[in-house]
């Protein structure tokens, strides 16, 4: 276990940055790459806990009716936990996504979730575009939903909420 060095410490920025660009970057630069993407599924919460559990191959520690809660964390030196929690929740208003990180490895998790299998190629570069700005909240029609994406960080925490409503009908 050793502290963080500058150099690690660029490299971790310089990856945070490399997963943000492949984001953008996802589908663009090839019309097979577009072909390729299967049929997406519904944007619902049972999809979104099942997309979850075979991406991350867990199963959810806290599970209710409508919120389930995935873990995921590791000691990256004697002082300080690197760690990601996805938080996949259902209410009467929308279905929203939250993801609480501290590393890539995190940011890697909401560039899956953009580029799975919920989005057509369309949607997931107007939704990569609404991260990539970092702005503290957003919100826009993305396709067939109203999303609103919500941004804040503190010290080595990021939070990220993304809440899709179906547009111009009742919630998912």
């Amino acid at each position: 276990m050793t502290i963080e060095t500058r150099a690690e410490s660029r490299v971790r920025t310089f990856g945070t940055a490399f997963v943000c660009a492949l984001a953008l970057s996802s589908g663009s630069g090839s019309v097979h790459a577009a072909e390729k993407r299967p049929q997406s599924l519904p944007l619902n919460f049972n999809n979104s806990v099942a997309f979850f559990k075979e991406t991350l191959g867990k199963q959810p520690p806290e599970v209710h009716k409508r919120c389930v809660v995935f873990y995921e964390g590791e000691w990256a030196t004697r002082t300080r936990y690197r760690h990601s929690v996805i938080t996949v929740e259902e209410s009467d208003e929308d279905l929203a996504i939250t993801f609480c990180i501290t590393d890539d490895r995190g940011a890697d998790w909401i560039n899956r979730f953009v580029r799975g299998p919920f989005f057509t190629v369309a949607e997931t570069n107007e939704l990569s575009g609404m991260l990539a700005h970092h702005d503290h909240r957003q919100s826009g029609q993305v396709g067939r939903f109203d999303v609103e994406v919500a941004h804040i960080v503190a010290r080595r925490t990021e939070v990220v909420v993304l809440s899709f409503q179906t547009a111009g009908k009742p919630p998912l």
